[in-house]
């Protein structure tokens, strides 16, 4: 380290181990990024795909006046899922609950929530063939009296059918 004798005082050796360092995860992020981008597919074909995964999710979702999607041992999907029963039971709607982790859609279903609504939280609602979102989503809208106007709707268009 002779060849540093400039780095002797504190402030400077920091200063230089800061740049260093900085370098040196550049340099990672550059080798680590360049073999993904070769690999992946074209921006188009990631569109495609995530535009297929929302039209999969979207046919699920029509299927069923109110969708759950979430996970058998998690405790905010089954207290979601009561809620929504509950209050859906009270219009005469049917709920389907699809939980992830016992499904042999599951990991499918999970890898199209995540390209397409960006979660792989559970649980995931959709009233009349529409995202609500997840559990916080749900709640609030419960607790503003809007969930059971959207179930109120889904079953209008629902006695429609």
């Amino acid at each position: 380290m002779s060849h540093l004798h400039f780095l002797r005082t504190r402030p400077l050796r920091l200063l230089a181990l800061a740049l260093l360092a900085l370098l040196s995860l550049a340099a990672i992020r550059t080798s680590a990024a360049a073999p993904a981008a070769a690999g992946s597919p074209p921006a188009a074909a990631q569109a495609a795909e995530r535009a297929e995964m929302k039209r999969r999710l979207s046919k699920l979702a029509a299927r069923h006046p109110v969708l759950v999607v979430g996970r058998s041992y998690c405790r905010d999907s089954r207290r979601i899922r009561a809620l929504v029963e509950g209050l859906a039971g009270e219009m005469g709607l049917s709920v389907m609950a699809v939980h992830v982790d016992s499904t042999a859609e599951g990991p499918e279903i999970e890898r199209a929530m995540e390209a397409v609504y960006g979660t792989t939280a559970m649980p995931q609602v959709f009233i009349g063939g529409r995202y609500i979102g997840g559990r916080d989503q749900t709640m609030d809208l419960h607790e503003r009296g809007k969930l059971k106007a959207m179930l109120h709707d889904a079953a209008g268009v629902r006695r429609e059918l």
